[in-house]
């Protein structure tokens, strides 16, 4: 039996993929189809995170109380360099005086003059481990340390400094070297205020004594000289902040005072004389905070409506179809938000406005929208947030209508987590019927080949069989 060359088979290998081109219509076919689904399944993620952030922004705006985003306020201080201050929605409007007298302060206890390079304090203590106690606020905790024979005062000074910052306590400690060769030792607090006082003591040995910060230096609160140990500020009473807010006497141990204007947190910054103007501190509604939340919401709106415009349309001229186009709901979708954006809110109070267009906001053609009317807006907020407010967040406010409809979207087991699903389910039924008519298609072009290559071979045995004939006839009559 004759065999197939290689050309042969080139050629049986072109007429089978021929065949096979010509039997996988139906696979062609199922493709395009997982396509279109998995651009749909695309299409219907970027969806639903265009419409969350619109929803959360919704949500914001429809609280109401003291979360509500129209429950915005800013601080005004005619003095920005003694005192700032920032407010949340628990504020009131309102003006206050403020006279600051004394900024709250760190406590530091400052150690004698050392000469650098001298053996002081090892020479007096001796080498070994040496413990000492530091109390702040009523909450104390040893630090141990080491002495080693040899050691400078500078060397002691650091290992002390490095054993205070490594107990994790509420003191820093620092060696600063005030002249050429000469050292110190600074404690500090790492609060402010009086109760955040700093009190030392020797546990074990007496290098505190022998660094100018003893028992009698501690009680007496001595102050420290230009080479003498002792406390910077040498009355407690000097570490708190003193100020005149409308009048009233305050003393606070820090600069960042929350307690004392509801929803208010002030920050003093510098100090006047009691003799000084007080300053004004002017709290207010913060109407650019407002403006911006509205316009992200716009924007979040826009984003949405123009994506769903995209994705359903239908092109009249050369009848193309968007991914969405033949789905009712997302169509159902478009039509509703530009509806409740344009409908009267029922629930606002008598005589505030009761449409999006009585506050300068409007739409366009395509039902995006915009503060076309930037004076009628600032106005509005200007004249009277309330009103503004309950245009939103009133009980059929824009924002809580918005915000339903988008839940029964975006919500679990909501209209698009119902697509999706439906979406993911026919793209398996599709990848199932691509394995088996890939499966049949491969069994037929199999069977093509087989008898393809049988046909072959049979006519190339007769055209053996021919030739052979042929040349028996030109041997036996000389053909």
């Amino acid at each position: 039996m004759a065999t197939i060359s290689t050309v042969t088979n080139q050629q049986i290998e072109s007429l089978v993929q021929q065949y096979r081109y010509s039997i996988s219509n139906p696979i062609t076919l199922l493709q395009n189809r997982q396509t279109s689904l998995n651009t749909r399944l695309n299409v219907l993620s970027e969806l639903k995170s265009k419409m969350t952030a619109l929803n959360n922004l919704a949500k914001g705006l429809k609280a109401s109380g003291t979360t509500s985003k129209f429950n915005a306020f800013t601080v005004e201080s005619s003095l920005g360099s003694v005192a700032t201050g920032t407010a949340t929605g628990t504020a009131s409007a309102g003006t206050h005086s403020l006279l600051v007298t004394q900024l709250a302060k760190q406590d530091k206890a400052i150690s004698a003059q050392l000469s650098s390079l001298a053996t002081t304090i090892v020479g007096t203590e001796g080498a070994g481990q040496k413990t000492i106690s530091i109390t702040v606020n009523g909450s104390s905790v040893n630090v141990d340390f080491e002495l080693d024979a040899g050691d400078t005062n500078s060397v002691v000074l650091n290992k002390l400094a490095a054993a205070v910052n490594a107990s994790g306590g509420d003191v820093s400690a620092g060696v600063v070297s005030d002249t050429q060769g000469t050292s110190r030792l600074v404690f500090t607090s790492k609060k402010t205020g009086s109760d955040q006082a700093v009190s030392l003591a020797d546990v074990s040995g007496s290098v505190l004594d022998t660094i100018g910060l003893g028992a009698t230096v501690m009680a007496d609160r001595t102050a420290s000289t230009a080479t003498g140990g002792g406390f910077l500020y040498s009355s407690t009473g000097l570490l708190d902040a003193k100020f005149k807010l409308d009048g009233i006497d305050i003393i606070r141990g820090t600069n960042s005072i929350t307690d004392v204007l509801s929803g208010v947190t002030l920050e003093l910054k510098g100090v006047q004389s009691p003799t000084d103007t007080p300053l004004t501190l002017t709290v207010s509604s913060d109407k650019s905070s407002i403006k911006s939340t509205v316009q992200d919401f716009i924007k979040a709106y826009n984003d949405v409506l123009s994506f769903l415009n995209a994705k359903t349309s239908v092109n009249p001229e050369n009848k193309t179809r968007e991914i969405l186009a033949s789905d009712q709901v997302f169509k159902g979708l478009r039509m509703n938000m530009r509806s409740l954006i344009g409908s009267p809110v029922s629930s606002v109070a008598t005589g505030n406005p009761s449409l999006l267009a009585e506050i300068g906001i409007t739409a366009a053609s395509d039902g995006t929208l915009s503060i076309s009317n930037a004076a009628t807006f600032d106005n509005a907020l200007a004249s009277n947030v309330r009103k503004v407010a309950d245009l939103f967040n009133s009980t059929d406010g824009v924002a809580g209508r918005m915000n339903a409809l988008l839940e029964s979207f975006t919500s679990t087991g909501g209209q698009l987590e119902i697509a999706q699903n439906g979406t993911r389910d026919q793209l398996s039924g599709i990848k199932s019927a691509l394995t088996r008519n890939q499966t049949q298609i491969d069994a037929r072009v199999a069977s093509f080949r087989k008898q393809y290559e049988a046909l072959y071979n049979a006519m190339t045995r007769i055209s053996l069989q021919s030739q052979t004939v042929t040349n028996l006839l030109n041997q036996l009559y000389g053909y």
